[in-house]
């Protein structure tokens, strides 16, 4: 029997785990054929985390150390996505049984929040495992300012739900915990004193996660405030070569002893990367227009075989003008 899975696990586990996790909710949600603009944005939401997940696994081998801190967070995603699963199925437990007919999304919440709460939730793991892998490209610094400034006030909210569940815990008497246990039990909504104790649990658990997802989120920003020095050297090229060395990224190049030959285009430097398409696009354009005036240098004609015969007999001879007349020729 497998372990189960835990902050013990190996990065590549708990990437998988969260993967297949978010791939079930995918699926699931997507069962009910429902347009309703929230699950809309939660599919979309859940399509952009599994690429995210998909990128992180191609990555996870050989880089634990370096992308350790996201374990907590594929811990937390996975178990989200899980436990947002079961509450849908549960809720369309209540419905006609049709599973395209089903409109009971208004009442789905997890750890207080509706659907586009939990979407917010994804978002943010999302986000936070794309800054880790350095996938944000020249928009890095934007998505992690964007990024804090979401967890932060994410963690207001749960602070604000821990600090109300300590509230009610002071409020309720014995008495009344028994007589609401009792109300609940008559609605079929299973809430008693464990299920506020778990409750309390996961969203302890969230708030550790987006603390350690501002961590990230810290570490990055002060890796993007330093300029990176890219170094090249020793590179040659032939004749009629097309060289380029440049960063798309904002980053610095220092190029020393780059050799090119004659008839050669040479590129260092930065450049955007819309510049840098554009730029492979006129090579490849002009590449074609030199071949095809190379073509029309080529002979239009090819000698048959007897204007060759004629040619050696009579020499080459020469082209009479429209005007011209045979009596001309003495």
């Amino acid at each position: 029997m497998a372990d189960p899975i835990s902050l013990a696990s190996g990065l590549v586990a708990l990437t998988t785990f969260a993967l297949q996790s978010s791939k079930t909710l995918y699926q699931a949600i997507e069962s009910f054929k429902s347009n309703r603009k929230a699950i809309r944005d939660l599919r979309e939401e859940l399509e952009a985390l599994n690429g995210v997940l998909r990128s992180l696994a191609e990555t996870a081998t050989g880089n634990e150390t370096h992308l350790d801190a996201l374990k907590l967070p594929l811990l937390r995603c996975g178990a989200a996505c899980k436990d947002f699963e079961a509450v849908v199925i549960k809720c369309s437990a209540h419905s006609d049984g049709s599973k395209t007919s089903f409109r009971d999304w208004a009442k789905l919440t997890y750890m207080g929040e509706d659907v586009t709460g939990f979407r917010n939730m994804l978002a943010g793991y999302k986000s936070t495992i794309s800054i880790a892998l350095g996938d944000a490209n020249i928009n890095t610094k934007g998505l992690i300012t964007n990024t804090t400034t979401d967890l932060e006030e994410r963690l207001q909210e749960i602070d604000g739900k821990l600090q109300e569940l300590s509230l009610q815990k002071l409020r309720l008497t014995d008495d009344e915990m028994l007589h609401q246990q009792h109300l609940e039990e008559e609605r079929d909504m299973a809430n008693s004193k464990t299920d506020t104790e778990a409750e309390e649990k996961r969203i302890q658990e969230e708030k550790d996660c987006v603390v350690q997802c501002l961590g990230i989120c810290a570490e990055a920003a002060g890796q993007a405030d330093h300029a990176r020095t890219n170094v090249v050297e020793d590179i040659s090229s032939g004749h009629g070569s097309y060289q380029v060395v440049v960063a798309t990224l904002g980053d610095l190049i220092a190029a020393r002893r780059l050799i090119t030959g004659d008839k050669s285009t040479q590129w260092v430097g930065q450049m955007s990367d819309t510049t840098l398409q554009q730029l492979s696009r006129d090579r490849g354009y002009g590449s074609t227009r030199e071949a095809t005036q190379e073509e029309c240098q080529k002979p239009m004609f090819v000698q048959s075989e007897t204007a060759k015969g004629f040619e050696h007999r009579h020499g080459t001879g020469y082209k009479l003008s429209p005007n011209h007349s045979s009596d001309s020729v003495r």
